[in-house]
């Protein structure tokens, strides 16, 4: 079973997520999501378009970002 899955269930048993929400599907559109990025980005995307993306697909996944998503690796 893939990590990303196992965390998805977590958060359902924690009450994270709807009751209702599949947690295979959630995991697939988040995998589609990321090599949609990845495809993107070895394309040549500008690393802000690819945040841009990214923020929306979160909001449209879990709802607003009340804070700035940040990678320490990223600023480097």
């Amino acid at each position: 079973m893939c990590a990303s899955l196992i965390r998805i269930e977590r958060a359902l048993q924690d009450g994270d997520l709807p009751a209702d929400t599949s947690a295979a599907v959630l995991t697939k559109l988040i995998q589609a999501i990321w090599d949609g990025l990845s495809v993107q980005a070895s394309l040549g995307t500008p690393r802000e378009d690819l945040l841009a993306t990214a923020r929306l697909a979160g909001q449209l996944i879990c709802g607003p970002i009340t804070s700035p998503i940040t990678c320490p690796a990223a600023s480097t």
